[in-house]
């Protein structure tokens, strides 16, 4: 049996997390990385010369990754949120 990744999108600066952590709430459920659980996020910090790593604390230069578990999850947050993946 494979185990599938989750599907990571990318939502900006940390800014952005309070509205698209509220649409994930009500439409997916709580987060988390729990078992049975739809979805969660991240917050990198991105100044390290390229090098991602878990931000202990929230600053201006945190990136925002949310992660889903399903691939329709993903695709309907990204088309709420007009996500940009480049």
């Amino acid at each position: 049996m494979t185990k599938l990744k989750a599907i990571r999108i990318d939502v900006g600066n940390w800014h952005n997390v309070f509205d698209a952590e509220e649409f994930c709430q009500e439409h997916f459920g709580p987060g988390g990385t729990q078992r049975g659980r739809r979805w969660f996020y991240r917050l990198n910090d991105i100044a390290n010369n390229g090098v991602k790593y878990k931000a202990r604390y929230v600053h201006e230069r945190c990136q925002a990754n949310f992660y889903f578990r399903d691939p329709r999850d993903a695709v309907w947050f990204g088309l709420k949120f007009e996500v940009k993946n480049d």
